[in-house]
């Protein structure tokens, strides 16, 4: 394997794992702490941004060797699970967040988006 090309998917994990934290600390921070938007439903959006993101940074980083539509099924159970599994833990780990079922649909739309960004425009 090339040593370039190495380098470049390191890179690409190492944002992924950034990536991953910030979310599970944003997620699972107090509520009071997160600053309110003006925005009707702006929560949702940020949700679908931050898992279209998340899709587009498991994808770069090529974690595992499969073809690229079985890899595309594995990116987005895993955002998708990872995103419930937080809404499981903002439930049952925290004192003043909540299970949000909308949280878990907006979640799957990013990565609904993605993938039909992915087939449509090249963004990775």
């Amino acid at each position: 394997m090339n040593r370039n090309f190495e380098t470049k998917e390191l890179h690409w994990r190492l944002l992924c794992c950034l990536w991953v934290v910030a979310i599970l600390f944003l997620s699972l921070m107090p509520a009071r702490n997160v600053p309110e938007v003006g925005v009707w439903n702006a929560d949702k959006l940020v949700h679908a941004g931050m898992y279209f993101a998340l899709a587009m940074l498991m994808l770069k980083s090529q974690w595992l060797s499969i073809t690229s539509l079985k890899y595309l099924l594995v990116v987005a159970l895993v955002c998708i699970g990872f995103g419930a599994s937080i809404e499981w833990l903002q439930e049952n780990c925290t004192t003043d967040r909540h299970f949000d079922d909308l949280d878990i649909v907006a979640n799957t739309l990013g990565v609904v988006l993605f993938l039909f960004a992915k087939r449509f425009v090249k963004l990775v």
